[in-house]
């Protein structure tokens, strides 16, 4: 079994620790293939996530659900995800991942775009290229 991990430090940029210790560098593109994931709640719950799931869909080439948010982050630090959005999220689900995303080179923030802290209720990561774009999209939906 091929062992693979991805590690990060401040200021010290993030690999993908392999049999080749790939430096991670988020690709800028613009293609939009996004990830989000959704806290337990049901539709009717006020701040639920799928109003902003629509938005998206609407906006981007592709939403995806994985299930995770520290792996979406990662996904994001990897080049496999171009951005990722979502709400009611703990400091384990993101306090890693924002570094890795930094670290390769993208942006972490809340949903206004100001600086991200772990332990805010909402995350909005990307490649950096898509960042801005995604923000007033986030505007249209319910908050936490």
């Amino acid at each position: 079994m091929k062992e693979t991990a991805l590690i990060a430090a401040r200021a010290g940029g993030a690999v993908l620790r392999s049999k080749f210790g790939t430096r991670l560098h988020i690709e800028e593109k613009s293609a939009k293939d996004l990830a989000t994931g959704f806290a337990p709640a049901s539709p009717a719950t006020a701040a639920n996530n799928f109003d902003h799931f629509v938005h998206f869909q609407e906006k981007a080439q592709a939403c995806r659900r994985p299930g995770a948010a520290s792996l979406d982050l990662a996904c994001v630090a990897a080049g496999r995800f171009d951005g990722f959005w979502e709400m009611k999220l703990k400091p384990w689900d993101t306090a890693a991942g924002m570094i890795l995303v930094t670290e390769a080179g993208g942006r972490v923030s809340n949903f206004d775009g100001a600086p991200f802290s772990p332990y805010q209720l909402e995350c909005l990561a990307s490649n950096g290229l898509i960042h801005d774009a995604m923000i007033p999209v986030l505007q249209q939906g319910e908050r936490p």
